[in-house]
């Protein structure tokens, strides 16, 4: 099974970038059954049951890399590994704890990717900045690439800017 797991806040605007791109993902895109689409949020612990099924893993998250928001970033295998070392935080349990544990275990992704886009604004709100917005494009293309080089297809098209602006607003409470 590959999986592909959205993490981030969406409560603090582009942060939430992943769970967005996973449901849209949902709405969009006809994906095979072995393709799991994981809303992770802000999980920790609770993301492991579904982790251990899978054989590929796939992260999408805002990366704060220091490069211009918008800027499309794509980690593979050890570079995820390391980039989620330097996200460990002392407070919860998130992603990267998760990926260290099952690794501890001896469990492998293959692949292992983050697709990321850097953000622009990690205020408090629900929408996605501009540029960060702009980026859904690639990041769609890019999961479609990937996923055809597992041998699965991405039926659908990416939501146009009306449809994305659409979404967002229901996202309002």
């Amino acid at each position: 099974m590959l999986v592909v797991i959205g993490v981030g806040n969406v409560l603090l605007s582009d942060e939430g970038l992943g769970v967005h791109v996973v449901k849209l993902l949902s709405r969009h895109f006809h994906l095979p059954p072995e393709v799991s689409l994981v809303d992770g949020g802000t999980l920790g612990w609770e993301l492991v049951p579904e982790l251990e099924k899978a054989r590929s893993l796939i992260i999408v998250d805002a990366i704060s890399g220091g490069k211009a928001p918008g800027t499309v970033y794509q980690l593979e295998g050890d570079a995820v590994l390391r980039y989620f070392r330097q996200k460990i935080s002392a407070h919860e349990a998130g992603i990267q704890e998760v990926l260290a544990y099952l690794q501890m275990k001896g469990k492998r992704f293959e692949p292992l990717v983050v697709l990321g886009v850097e953000p622009q604004t990690l205020e408090t709100g629900i929408t996605l900045s501009a540029p960060v917005a702009g980026a859904l494009p690639e990041i769609f293309r890019r999961l479609s690439k990937l996923l055809q080089a597992e041998g699965y297809s991405m039926a659908g098209t990416p939501p146009t800017a009306e449809e994305l602006h659409q979404y967002l607003e229901t996202m309002v409470p």
